[in-house]
């Protein structure tokens, strides 16, 4: 499907066993999971941990150190705007003007991997996850760049559009 956790499975696969003490939990559920499940058992990973659907993600952002997108498109991918505010580091395949926009720039607010590069995004991942300091000030720069969809931003961008067009 579009989510493309297989990706994520994969990226998995090449960095798992340099990160012993990471563990890589998925949450949702759909027609995919069985499949999923298979490439988990194909790969021999260790430490991947279907959660099924949450109603309530609160506890797992809490809980997360790096949300990861790996779907072949998003509009306006909401997961990283709670991620941010959460204070998670974030990282996705650059793959849509949404994901561009929230996690720009790159290795500021977020980190950006070349469409659907594994290698390159296994590469990026290890890195974050091996260090902190970089972790935190990704998750603190993508908290607060937030600011730039508050409700009073996006009504002040509104405001200005209609005065132009007037």
């Amino acid at each position: 499907t579009a989510k493309r956790v297989d990706r994520l499975l994969k990226v998995w696969h090449l960095i798992e066993d340099k990160h012993p003490d990471w563990s890589l939990n998925i949450l949702g559920d759909g027609e995919e999971r069985q499949n999923l499940k298979n490439l988990v058992e194909k790969l021999n990973l260790k430490r991947v941990n279907f959660l099924g659907f949450v109603a309530d993600p609160q506890p797992h952002y809490d809980r997360a150190s790096i949300v990861c997108l790996t779907s072949t498109f998003e509009g306006w991918p909401m997961v990283q705007l709670e991620a941010q505010t959460n204070g998670c580091a974030t990282i996705a395949f650059d793959c849509s003007a949404g994901i561009r926009e929230i996690l720009s720039p790159s290795w500021e607010n977020g980190v950006l991997v070349k469409p659907f590069d594994i290698n390159a995004y296994a590469a990026a991942l290890s890195k974050l996850m091996s260090d902190e300091d970089l972790r935190d000030r990704i998750a603190q720069n993508g908290r607060n760049a937030l600011i730039r969809f508050s409700p009073e931003n996006t009504l002040m961008q509104w405001k200005n559009l209609i005065d132009e067009l007037l």
